[in-house]
């Protein structure tokens, strides 16, 4: 995995389409290892991360409620990550500077919250047994709220209707408490 082509999406998509075929031969003591290792693995850079929130997606997806409960593993993951893609497009959109090649670019920090935004959403919208609390709401509730200023993004109306919109509602109908906000 470490030689993967990250920036071809085929090649990602049958990636996830294997991974998904082979976790459903698992149980969650073998699951839960190979999930820490590629978390382990995504924690190096962005586009790692960009693959491994969408094994994340694919996983919900194939075992929905049933692996909800690895969330822990990679929670903090992805909430950094929210954090992260929001501050480096703020900085790329108000300094517009050039980049430099360890920068990541505009394009992929976009990409990857979108993806992140997915892998939130899929977590609230599959826990059937209220395995996320209140507090995993708190922590994400300020780096979601912060995405919203992000106006300057490519096609923001079109994030926000298709990333953020859904988003939100899984996260408020999983708490089910307006005032959270």
């Amino acid at each position: 995995m470490y030689g993967l082509p990250v920036s071809n999406p085929s090649c990602i998509a049958l990636l996830v389409e294997c991974f998904n075929a082979f976790i459903l031969k698992l149980n969650e003591e073998v699951l839960r290892p190979i999930i820490v290792s590629l978390a382990k693995w995504s924690a190096k850079e962005s586009k790692r991360k960009l693959v491994f929130f969408q094994i994340m997606n694919g996983c919900l997806d194939t075992l929905r409620e049933f692996f909800v409960p690895m969330v822990k593993i990679y929670f903090e993951i992805v909430a950094q990550s929210l954090t992260d893609c929001h501050t480096n497009l703020l900085s790329q959109k108000s300094l517009k500077r050039s980049r430099v090649e360890t920068e990541v670019s505009t394009d992929d920090n976009q990409e990857l919250l979108v993806v992140a935004c997915s892998l939130i959403e899929h977590n609230y919208k599959y826990d059937a047994n209220q395995f996320l609390l209140n507090d995993s709401f708190e922590v994400l509730c300020d780096p979601i709220a912060a995405l919203f200023e992000l106006i300057d993004l490519d096609n923001y109306e079109n994030f926000v209707h298709t990333s953020l919109k859904p988003l939100v509602y899984e996260m408020d109908e999983r708490t089910g408490d307006d005032n959270m906000w």
